[in-house]
């Protein structure tokens, strides 16, 4: 073969790599809609902490199915920074509305809840955080009594970067393209959010015991619950000469400094 037969083959090839790529780039990106409609938890404003007299947070009132009573849910957090990589607590108190105790007696057999992550990248979105049940551990009660006025008070310890929370990122930057080059391991905060990660889907159903005082029946019923809590979308970082910078995400992973401050000598 020639040379020069052999150079404008090199040069054809690495002139439809270039094309390809160009029209790759050219592809528009798809994205998840970041108007959920589901309450939020934000964070980052508002009264939203945990306290003994529990009128921060967000309550949801829910229908129960087959029943004229509500399920009330009053979510709070339990730290003062909501991050996805580290560990959080979210509070819950659960009671009824509207039930008349005198013909009926109302018990939470089983809570399952399981976090996901929220965001406008479709690859991120949907990867499982945590999970954790809760039902009584004893044969002596059918399950936790609650009513119009005893409520149930439970803690959901949210794992930040656990061994199956890690292999769900893994598989996502493999979804992106990186081939043998990508590593199962604990990820920045940054690395989440510069992939449009905004939020923790908590996505949880009650099981109920309903008891009827006048025919002894009882029943089962499920009612869902799903809740979003906003992720701090501030990071600091160490810049070479010492000062630290302040990004801000937005909830498609476009960042922007918001203050400096200088190293202290």
């Amino acid at each position: 073969m020639k040379k020069s037969d052999l150079t404008n083959k090199i040069l054809k090839g690495v002139l439809s790599v270039a094309i390809l790529t160009s029209l790759t780039a050219c592809v528009p990106q798809e994205l998840v809609s970041s108007d959920l409609d589901y309450d939020i938890l934000d964070t980052n404003s508002g009264d939203y902490l945990a306290s003994d007299s529990l009128q921060n947070g967000i309550t949801q009132e829910l229908d129960v199915p087959g029943e004229d009573f509500k399920l009330l849910i009053q979510y709070m957090s339990g730290v003062d920074s909501w991050t996805v990589t580290s560990d959080k607590d979210l509070h819950m108190s659960i009671l009824t509305k509207g039930l008349n105790s005198s013909e009926k007696e109302v018990y939470i057999d089983n809570i399952h809840i399981d976090t996901f992550l929220v965001a406008t990248e479709p690859i991120f979105n949907g990867i499982k955080q945590d999970t954790v049940d809760d039902h009584i551990h004893n044969s002596d009660m059918i399950g936790f009594p609650i009513d119009d006025t005893n409520s149930y008070y439970g803690i959901n310890e949210i794992e930040g970067q656990n061994d199956e929370f890690i292999k769900g990122t893994y598989y996502a930057y493999q979804g992106l393209g990186g081939g043998g080059n990508i590593v199962e391991k604990r990820r920045l905060e940054s690395d989440y959010l510069s992939h449009g990660v905004w939020a923790n889907k908590i996505s949880g159903v009650v099981g109920l015991i309903i008891k009827d005082k006048t025919t002894g029946e009882t029943r089962g019923v499920d009612v869902k619950t799903t809740l979003l809590v906003a992720v701090n979308n501030q990071i600091q970082f160490q810049k070479s000469d010492g000062s630290i910078v302040t990004y801000e995400y937005d909830r498609y992973g476009n960042y922007e400094e918001i203050t400096t401050r200088k190293r202290v000598k």
